[in-house]
């Protein structure tokens, strides 16, 4: 198992991700955010084929466009959701380390997973 690279926009903020309901009763996904999720799972599942998933413990390396703005941290949830939810790692409760970093000169993120120790 060696892991993968996908290269996806970044997600909205998460100050843009959520709004509140009109009717005072909770919370709920932005369509900007609700669109981004479906773009980003798409995309993850179309470049890394099922059989490259990483199951167990892992580390995620994202590299943030260098002229997006706002607050890394804002970021990495989003990412992290997208891939569990288009079923390339199992659980973000298995991520070992984290690495975020704003270096990249185009407008994509690029997320690396990478295993750690032996597979489950």
């Amino acid at each position: 198992m060696s892991g993968f690279t996908v290269q996806i926009l970044p997600p909205p903020s998460l100050n843009n991700a959520f709004v509140n309901s009109k009717a005072g009763k909770g919370r709920f996904k932005s369509k900007e955010y609700r669109n981004w999720c479906a773009y980003a799972c798409a995309t993850i599942k179309s470049v890394v084929p099922s059989q490259s998933r990483v199951g167990g413990k892992f580390m995620v390396a994202i590299n943030l466009p260098s002229k997006m703005a706002g607050d890394m941290d804002n970021r990495v949830k989003g990412i992290l959701d997208a891939l569990v939810t288009s079923t390339r790692i199992d659980d973000d409760k298995h991520m070992d380390e984290l690495r975020v970093s704003r270096r990249a000169e185009h407008q994509f993120a690029i997320v690396t997973v990478s295993p750690i120790g032996e597979p489950t």
